[in-house]
């Protein structure tokens, strides 16, 4: 097993740490997360997850193959998903063993602080056949969209080889047989956050902080002593493992997919309302959105006492640090802010905020016209997984506490040319917005209503199928 310990890095925790965007997890866009940007400045090796296909499906690929102008408002369906979702499914269901043992980053899209200790590769095999069995169609009911994708992601990362020697290995598990000398941790939001950024649902009014810490579906123990037995995991490992990094929970109101309405903001910059871009859910108003990161703060500061404490037990609070991922959005929060210096320049004309995306068309020569990015940039298409540029953001203020001392100029300009969301702007995203905000309005004064019901299928209205993609982050 020598070869198998003591790497440079590794990382656990979910869809942020895992590097997702759009909703979508594949091998490139883990291979562009904020942990292999900062593996490779560090020159450290690093193998991130390698999977030979999307888990499920391609969000973005989706919406470039899809034609708004000929679709009527309600009526925006993602024709043939149906069959390329379970022709993946199936391609999986058959993936051969790969001869790589191990990955050295083990996060996993849609994972709650429980799976860290929970999860195996056998566990999320035996989901799979408990959702799907011997029928390929039980894949497209609603209920199993979610805890499928985590499943077929979780079954691959955590045993790719198929070895049965690793088959009950979590996430916790192979840092404790690998000892590496850094581990990164970045865990905690899909107990409630996500919904309230992509969905601007807030479960509990009174008690802001409840609709963050919910214990998510599945999970025996609550939000606390989930972190509870994770923080006794982090105490008890090997001192070989000489730094643990913990990445808090970030600044909600800060996300691309909630925009202000109207121009006013309070004294801590706070508009009256938001609107979730990417959704036909209503608007949230700000002073619930400021109680939200309020309570964010509260909960990470909980977090720490919680682990340090543990740490100091085991005498090891020295090797823990902790990554205030809250400041780092709080630093480019251009959307409430409205101060141009919290936007980030890349080259030339092309500047990056935290507003969701849009595009607009510019003619060179030959005149040809072109939809390229005017705005946003930060995050993806969800609004809420950062774009290239934004976990190149991330990586850039993660390495400063590692004592990195020669962050490439370029990492910046090199993550917006990797990310073809940006340096390839589709203009289906714009048109696809625009309905969607007309959907908002029309369900707001009772015009529309669609409510999901299944199983999926190739007349679903694009605004039921998010819905239910959205599943995989929201328990």
């Amino acid at each position: 097993m020598s070869h198998f310990e003591n790497p440079d890095m590794m990382v656990i925790g979910d869809s942020l740490a895992q590097g997702c965007r759009s909703l979508s997890v594949t091998s490139l866009l883990c291979s562009q997360s904020w942990s292999a940007r900062v593996a490779a400045v560090q020159k450290w090796q690093f193998v991130p997850p390698n999977h030979p296909r999307p888990v499920l499906f391609d969000l973005e690929r989706e919406i470039r193959n899809l034609n708004p102008v000929s679709l009527p408002l309600d009526n925006i369906v993602l024709e043939g998903f149906v069959g390329r979702y379970l022709k993946n499914l199936d391609d999986w269901q058959h993936q051969i063993p790969q001869t790589t043992v191990y990955f050295d980053n083990l996060a996993l899209a849609g994972a709650l602080v429980g799976d860290l200790y929970n999860r195996s590769a056998k566990s999320c095999d035996d989901s799979i056949k408990t959702l799907v069995g011997d029928n390929p169609f039980d894949a497209l009911k609603i209920s199993s969209v979610g805890e499928l994708h985590i499943a077929i992601n979780g079954r691959y990362v955590l045993n790719p080889s198929k070895d049965p020697a690793y088959d009950n290995y979590t996430q916790l598990d192979w840092v404790a047989l690998r000892k590496p000398k850094n581990l990164f941790v970045q865990i905690g939001h899909n107990h409630g956050l996500f919904a309230v950024g992509f969905s601007g649902s807030i479960c509990n009014i009174n008690n802001p902080e409840d609709s963050i810490t919910q214990p998510g579906a599945g999970q025996t123990d609550n939000f606390w002593d989930q972190w509870q037995i994770l923080a006794t995991r982090l105490a008890n490992l090997s001192s070989e493992v000489e730094r643990i990094y913990i990445v808090l929970l970030p600044k909600v109101g800060a996300v691309g997919n909630l925009m202000p309405l109207g121009n006013g903001r309070d004294a801590d910059g706070y508009a009256p309302a938001y609107d979730p871009t990417f959704s036909t859910h209503p608007r949230l108003p700000g002073p619930q959105l400021k109680q939200i990161d309020t309570a964010i703060k509260s909960v990470n500061a909980k977090i720490k006492d919680i682990i340090l404490t543990e740490q100091a037990k085991a005498k090891a609070a020295a090797r823990t640090i902790f990554i205030d991922a809250y400041q780092i959005l709080n630093t480019y929060d251009f959307k409430n802010s409205e101060d141009n210096s919290q936007r980030i320049p890349i080259t030339g004309n092309e500047i990056v905020d935290n507003r969701y995306l849009n595009g607009h068309l510019r003619f060179g020569w030959p005149p040809i016209p072109n939809e390229e990015l005017c705005s946003g940039g930060f995050f993806s298409v969800d609004g809420m997984h950062p774009s290239g540029v934004g976990y190149a953001v991330i990586a850039q203020n993660i390495l400063k506490p590692l004592g990195a001392t020669a962050i490439p100029a370029d990492i910046l300009a090199q993550a917006y040319n990797d990310d073809s969301l940006l340096s390839d702007y589709p203009a289906e995203l714009d048109m696809l917005v625009d309905l969607l905000k007309v959907l908002r309005e029309a369900i707001s004064v009772g015009h529309f209503d669609h409510t999901p019901v299944g199983p999926i299928s190739d007349d679903w209205h694009f605004a039921d199928l998010l819905r239910v993609l959205k599943g995989v982050f929201i328990k």
